[in-house]
């Protein structure tokens, strides 16, 4: 009979061996504190999740997103956590970036999700986007976007797979929820309402 002797491993290789699990452990830490915006941003930018039987979509932000002078104030703010119809409204029309003259004439909520809010705002001479989620609120960068309602010429809804968007002028792929314009000719009809 055979007896077989393994030796235990000394004291030394068993610090190294903690030593360098602590270190990747570390490691991953200081990377996840220098570049978790990044990271955030990253997968904010990922159009589809998948994640315990949920599937859902994000609308990226603009490549160009306008940055207002005024925070968000949290009264304006609903119970889900995202700004209401008239913290939307109030956000453009204190923003800075219509004319003296205009008004906020009308808004409709575009694409909605557990995570994210789109709307388009319509002063009549002027349609803004504004994307509504935990980033853009943070860095101040909620509206996509201005088009003075003239220059636009086409508007065009798509479908992908799941995938429902529509093309506003030069602004290609906004997502928008089937489940709050289940008939897309009808949501060209309210964007081209908002931009008379």
């Amino acid at each position: 009979m055979f007896v077989f002797d393994i030796p235990e491993p000394s004291k030394t290789q068993a610090w190294l061996s903690f030593a360098s699990t602590l270190i990747w452990q570390a490691i991953i830490v200081y990377l996840l504190i220098v570049y978790g915006r990044a990271i955030g941003a990253l997968l904010n930018r990922i159009l589809k999740v998948k994640f315990a039987g949920f599937e859902g979509e994000f609308q990226p932000e603009s490549p160009t997103p306008l940055r207002t002078p005024t925070p968000v104030e949290v009264e304006t703010l609903g119970v889900d956590g995202f700004l209401t119809k008239h913290g939307i409204e109030h956000l453009v029309s204190r923003s800075g970036l219509l004319q003296a003259n205009e008004r906020i004439k009308d808004s409709l909520l575009l694409f909605q999700t557990p995570f994210q809010r789109t709307w388009l705002v319509s002063t009549g001479r002027t349609l803004f986007c504004v994307l509504d989620d935990a980033s853009t609120r943070e860095s101040g960068q909620l509206i996509q976007w201005k088009e003075a309602a003239e220059s636009i010429k086409r508007v065009a809804t798509w479908k992908e797979g799941k995938r429902h968007a529509v093309d506003i002028g030069k602004h290609g792929s906004w997502l928008y929820s089937p489940n709050l314009h289940p008939d897309p000719g009808v949501l060209k009809e309210q964007i081209r309402g908002l931009l008379s």
